[in-house]
């Protein structure tokens, strides 16, 4: 296993957060795992005799709050400024916590799949301003609560 392989003693719960994230692309999980070993918080058992090292994996309850965000029209500062601060908690960029969230949305929320809703996937997933995430959280911003 990659753990053992890395020399990391990740906590159970943080390799069942990861597999939730990535869901079956194992190549993604490793890749989390090995860019982000060197983050990894040390905790210790209840007895204090184990130390385990676990990552501050995002979770479907921060999903949740951004869709809640949506779907109850809050400001869209303030959605940034959550998104903003997902990605420093976690330290996942923007664009990826989009991509996160876009993912999470079409695998867990009943939405109907539309010509539009593929469009916008698609536009999120490849964009060319990839690398300008503020531009394509304003996008998710005004075109997503639509397909909601």
């Amino acid at each position: 296993n990659i753990c053992e392989s890395e020399k990391l003693n990740i906590s159970d719960q943080s390799l069942i957060n990861i597999q939730k994230l990535f869901k079956s692309d194992m190549r993604s999980m490793i890749n989390f795992i090995q860019s982000n070993q060197s983050i990894v918080n040390v905790a210790y058992n209840k007895n204090d005799v184990e130390k385990f090292d676990f990552l501050n994996i995002i979770e479907s309850n921060e999903w949740d709050i951004i869709l809640n965000k949506l779907k109850l029209k809050e400001k869209h500062e303030d959605i940034e400024y959550y998104i903003y601060t997902i990605s420093n908690k976690y330290n996942i960029d923007k664009k990826n916590i989009i991509k996160y969230f876009v993912n999470y949305i079409i695998r867990n929320k009943k939405i109907k799949i539309s010509d539009g809703v593929l469009n916008f996937v698609e536009n999120i997933m490849h964009s060319q301003n990839a690398n300008n995430s503020d531009i394509l959280i304003n996008y998710l911003l005004a075109k997503l609560p639509s397909f909601l």
